[in-house]
Order: C-alpha cells, then structure tokens, then sequence
C-alpha cells in the first residue's frame, strides 16, 4: 500500500510486518529517511545520524528500527531520537534496548534498533501513513 507523506514524499506499508501477525512495516520513500511519526503511538522518530531503510511495529509493544546499510559508512553510531507528541496517545517508557541515552538520543553500532514501551492496558491501532 502507499500512503501519502508530509513534504512531498511517502511510505509503503504492509500488513503483517511484525513476524506474529498485526504488525505493519514502513518503509520510508522520501530522500531523506530520517524521521517517521507513528500516528497510534504519538511518537515520533528521528535519525540524528543513519538512514532508516524500514521500521516494523508489532501492534503490541515494539517497534523494530532498521537503519540502510551505508549508514554504517557514515556514521560510528546510529543515533535515534524518540519524541512522544501526543499525550493522549498509549504508550510511556519509550527507550531502546541495550542501547544508551547520549546526549538525547540513543546510540547504537548496529543497523537494526529495538524500541520498547509499556502501553498501560491500552490497545493501540495499526499504524497508518501520515
């Protein structure tokens, strides 16, 4: 599926990203592929330095970051930023895991990050393009 994006670019979405089903996969198309706003979570996700090539929600409470391949040419570490914008939104205690908080993002060497939360007994929707 394609969905539309802010600034002229765009995603594709696929249903059953997540390895156990209710899972989506996005997969950035625009020329930067930095940053995705997760629409059911309210949490919006930055690169500070990496290229995302994909990031799967799990519909529970994960979602998997991956990073291209030539961002380990570029950088020593993949930083990742998480914002939560909607409060109103599920999910608290956003970190990434086995990776540490520097400076406000977390760094890791690895191409693939796994970030966490708890959703407080709320449900949260498939994701959807913004």
């Amino acid at each position: 599926q394609e969905g539309g994006g802010g600034g002229g670019g765009g995603v594709a979405m696929q249903e059953g990203g997540g390895g156990g089903g209710g899972g989506v996969a996005i997969e950035p198309r625009d020329a930067y592929r930095i940053s995705a706003y997760l629409e059911p979570l309210g949490l919006y996700v930055q690169s500070e330095c990496g290229r995302f090539s994909r990031l799967v929600y799990d519909g529970r409470q994960s979602v998997q970051v991956e990073f291209e391949a030539g961002s380990a040419q570029l950088c020593a570490v993949q930083r990742l930023k998480l914002t939560k914008q909607a409060l109103q939104r599920p999910g608290t205690g956003f970190a990434v895991r086995g990776a540490p908080l520097v400076r406000g993002a977390y760094e890791s060497a690895s191409l693939t990050m796994l970030v966490t939360f708890s959703l407080e007994g709320a449900a949260a929707a498939p994701v959807a393009a913004a």
